[in-house]
């Protein structure tokens, strides 16, 4: 390429110029020809900026837009809001679709509560008694077993035999006669080696005596841990039997036997396997209704026994066994005797959710292994109380009625302090119609 001011180009500037000249006279023959070798010089290129700019669509006024539709050369409208609405219209439907189908109700309350100190003496009794609150016993037996591989048979046949006690809660003596047959839990049939006779109960606490029974007939099949027991034959309608020993002395021809060594083990064994009887005493307490609550006094606990049950078919079968009672006292009226202490009206209902901040005594068990019929117990501390409000059957009266019309119920509640409805989806008016959908909490 030859630049513009370049001595070639300078060069051929100044032949063309001659040339230009000779040219315009008609009579000029003579040309100049120019060497190959020299190239036309090519035109300046003068660079090109782009820049990108964004336009916004115009659009055409009601004027042009008229003429061009009467030409005939406007373009074809387009649905540009119609798909916009269809999917507002849609989305609208599968909500309201969700909403009836996901129906729910949350019904908070929270409850009046009464707090104070209190120092009073509280009556219990099983029987009804003005001015008492009810008492109750709940009993239950704990086991942990272990199988002794047997060594062999033994043919020796023994009837089984341990010590019943019998406990008369009733106002006169109760006598039991010799042979009297007793049926255990397990329908086994066992009978009274003695006549007896049960003194009556006296200042709450049951009259006891205790008797031996065995078997009817042979067999370590009547071997138990200690057991309830019930009259057949004759009836004692305030008596009970329960035995204080394990029944045991059992066996037959076709019984196990094993070392002894390895059963004296198996026996320390399985009463470490026993938990504590706090602990026992816990998981029945998690287990009782929410009508009762347990009273926190110290009952004696039947320490633990050990059975060797040899009617077994891999071998001799050691049972230890623990009996544990618990005393409860009626939840409602153990608040109300503390409630009048407070003052708090007779016409709210009370409950007690725990015994926090509160002390319990009483004397009246320390020297006593019998469940008590009555008990007489002196509360101290902070009390704590609520109004009673059951939320077990709530959902099933509120199902169907309107969020208005439930409130109006629930504001009339003394017992209740404040509540809150909640429900989904948010537009709904109404409670569910199915219980299942609505829950309380009560606070």
């Amino acid at each position: 390429m030859i630049m513009e001011g370049s001595p070639q180009n300078k060069r051929i500037m100044s032949d063309m110029k001659p040339v230009a000249r000779k040219a315009a006279l008609p009579v000029a023959k003579k040309t100049k020809t120019v060497p190959k070798h020299i190239e036309e010089p090519e035109p300046a290129v003068t660079p090109v900026v782009t820049a990108t700019r964004h336009f916004l669509p115009l659009q055409p006024s009601s004027r042009g837009a008229a003429a061009e539709r009467r030409a005939g050369t406007s373009a074809p409208r387009r649905g540009g809001c119609v798909i916009p609405f269809l999917i507002l219209v849609c989305a609208l439907a599968l909500t309201l679709a969700i909403g009836g189908l996901w129906n729910h109700a949350k019904v908070t309350i929270v409850r009046q509560s009464f707090s104070g100190a209190v120092d009073t003496t509280v009556n219990l009794s099983q029987v009804r008694v003005s001015g008492t609150v009810r008492l109750a016993t709940a009993t239950r037996t704990f086991t942990a077993d272990q199988v002794v591989p047997k060594s062999g048979t033994q043919g020796v046949n023994a009837s089984a035999s341990g010590t019943v006690r019998f406990y008369n809660s009733g106002s006169s003596v109760e006598k039991v006669s010799i042979g009297t047959v007793l049926v255990s839990s397990k329908s086994l049939n066992y009978m009274t080696q003695k006549a007896v006779s049960v003194p009556a109960e006296k200042k709450g606490v049951p009259g006891h005596a205790d008797v031996t029974i065995t078997s009817e007939t042979d067999g370590s099949q009547f071997n138990s841990a200690p057991d309830d027991f019930t009259f057949s034959g004759v009836s004692f309608p305030q008596v009970s039997v329960h035995s204080l020993t394990p029944i045991a002395g059992g066996s037959s021809s076709a019984d196990s036997v094993a070392d002894p060594s390895l059963i004296a083990s198996a026996s320390a064994s399985v009463v470490g396997m026993l938990p504590d009887a706090s602990v026992l005493a816990g998981r029945m307490a998690r287990e009782l209704p929410n009508t009762v609550i347990v009273l926190p006094v110290s009952f004696p606990s039947s320490a633990p026994t050990v059975s060797v049950d040899p009617h077994y078919p891999d071998g001799v079968h050691v049972i230890a066994s623990e009996t544990i009672s618990i005393l409860l006292a009626d939840r409602a009226g153990f608040a109300r005797a503390l409630g009048d202490t407070l003052s708090v009206p007779q016409s709210t209902q009370l409950t007690l959710d725990d015994f926090a901040g509160l002390t319990v005594t009483t004397n009246a068990l320390a020297s006593s292994s019998v469940p008590p019929t009555a008990l007489q117990v002196r509360v101290t501390g902070n009390a704590q109380l609520y109004g009673l409000v059951g939320s077990d059957g709530l959902a099933e009266k509120l199902t169907g009625q309107s969020k208005s019309a439930v409130s109006g119920v629930l504001s009339k509640i003394a017992e209740i302090k404040s509540f809150s409805i909640r429900l989904t989806p948010f537009w709904r008016r109404t409670l569910p119609s199915n219980p299942l959908d609505i829950s309380v909490e009560v606070r």
